[in-house]
């Protein structure tokens, strides 16, 4: 591979990753804030251990959206069936 080549290799990577990095902005942009009552209402299904696919389909919301709201504010969420299959190996 010449020089040349490498060159436009990591010019491209690069404008890929921050078209990537743009995106992400944007998207996090038109992320709709939460409102008080979704935090209390993220809350009472946390303690009826419901999972996060369970919330995020009954607030409306991305599960990723409700595991990131759920980390700021310091409320544990139920792992998914998955993650604890793989915990243990299965």
């Amino acid at each position: 591979m010449t020089e040349h080549e490498i060159a436009q290799k990591a010019f491209s990577n690069n404008r890929e990753r921050l078209k990537a990095e743009r995106l992400a902005r944007e998207a996090a942009e038109k992320a709709k804030p939460w409102a008080p009552e979704e935090d209390q209402r993220l809350r009472a299904l946390a303690l009826s251990a419901a999972s996060v696919a369970e919330m995020a389909k009954q607030m409306k919301r991305s599960e990723e959206a409700v595991r990131s709201r759920a980390y700021r504010l310091k409320i544990l969420v139920a792992k998914s069936r998955k993650l604890r299959l793989k915990a243990k190996g299965k």
